[in-house]
């Protein structure tokens, strides 16, 4: 394995990594930058590229790379889809996600029933408004002009989409979504925090359906427990295997669909012990989940599938990182337990795995970092 650091420096807060292996063999990653740690993602985005698989990294405005297209969300370019087609359309779709309205619009979010935050910035009066639209844009000429469509969601308080999305095999794009509604009226500095008394069972959770790179559908996962940020993948041509995150247990919950995503099984708890996961399928066909450890020792993890999904060799856990740092205090004056992890991970050409996720260690800098690794490695240990 060898370790290293994307983006780091004191005073920031740098989280949630993005990944992607470009068609033309460039290696991308994007991370968010915040003077403020607070999880609203309205910081600067910076998108890291590297020409030698990640040996080195420069930064880059080149708006061919997908995480540099424009859009209108102060936290899309974090959650949503955004590839290259085969046959050279550039696609983004998710979660129009958290918004930033006037003071003077409090009343107006209130009656439409969404969550409504003071806006982390002390020198605005800015609120911090939770999603409630879903969106597709795409390009045909290469980002010089884009086309959109927008959706409404009905009921919704705060949805989000997030980036850990599914290409079919039949062209379509299922990208994962969520909308938790215990979140409305919490106080910024609390929102990561449970409810008073017991979680109540009002979250929702979603595949968005991108058909034909224009249009969508939305299809809800029947979930149990808590399960919220979730991580899909087809493992076989219309069979797609879901892995939510639970708070309740800290257990990763699975759902089936075998219809391209239209519909789905219950979720069933799994003997995974980590959040949020992530699933890929390599290309000598086993699936792997990676996921961060919230518990002593505190880390990155992952685990292997040689059955599509069915069943997982817990025995060999392998352990890319157990040496985070369990709290940490931020500029505002509040400690952070556990807050690691989020890995995504991209198989390279040579079959190493490339994860990347965000850390912090006993200086205290949240930092995104990243672990190259080979699939069998560390099996045992």
């Amino acid at each position: 394995m060898k370790h290293s650091v994307l983006y780091k420096k004191e005073g920031l807060y740098t989280g949630w990594p993005l990944p992607a292996l470009l068609p033309d063999g460039r290696l991308t990653v994007v991370v968010q930058v915040s003077h403020l740690v607070e999880h609203f993602a309205l910081g600067e985005r910076i998108t890291l590229v590297s020409d030698d698989h990640g040996e080195s990294w420069s930064e880059s405005d080149d708006p061919s790379i997908p995480s540099n297209w424009p859009g209108s969300s102060t936290r899309e370019r974090h959650d949503r889809y955004e590839a290259i087609l085969p046959g050279g359309r550039y696609l983004a779709a998710g979660g129009v996600g958290w918004e930033v309205w006037p003071a003077s619009d409090r009343a107006k979010a209130d009656e439409m029933g969404l969550a409504v935050f003071d806006g982390p910035d002390p020198a605005t009066d800015d609120l911090i408004v939770g999603g409630y639209r879903l969106y597709v844009q795409w390009s045909d000429d290469r980002g010089r002009s884009w086309q959109r469509r927008e959706w409404a969601v009905p009921g919704a308080v705060r949805f989000l989409s997030f980036p850990r999305s599914a290409p079919l095999a039949d062209g379509t794009v299922l990208v994962p979504a969520y909308d938790l509604g215990w979140y409305k009226d919490r106080l910024i500095d609390t929102v990561n925090a449970p409810p008073e008394g017991p979680r109540r069972d009002v979250h929702a959770t979603y595949a968005i359906r991108v058909i034909g790179g224009e249009t969508c559908e939305l299809a809800e996962i029947p979930g149990g427990g808590f399960g919220n940020e979730l991580a899909l993948v087809e493992t076989a041509p219309g069979t797609v295997l879901a892995h939510l995150r639970d708070d309740t247990t800290g257990y990763l919950l699975e759902s089936w669909s075998h219809d391209g995503g239209r519909t789905w099984s219950r979720a069933l708890r799994t003997g995974i012990w980590g959040y949020p996961p992530h699933l890929l399928k390599l290309s000598d066909g086993r699936i792997l989940c990676s996921y961060g450890y919230r518990r002593d020792p505190m880390g990155i993890r992952a685990v292997l599938s040689s059955d599509g999904g069915r069943s997982w060799d817990l025995e060999h856990e392998v352990v890319l990182r157990d040496d985070a740092v369990a709290t940490w205090g931020n500029p505002l004056g509040q400690h952070c337990p556990g807050d690691v992890g989020y890995p995504l991970s991209v198989e390279l050409p040579d079959g190493s795995i490339f994860t990347t996720y965000y850390f912090v260690e006993a200086d205290g800098i949240v930092h995104a970092a990243a672990t190259r690794w080979r699939p069998d490695c560390g099996v045992g240990d």
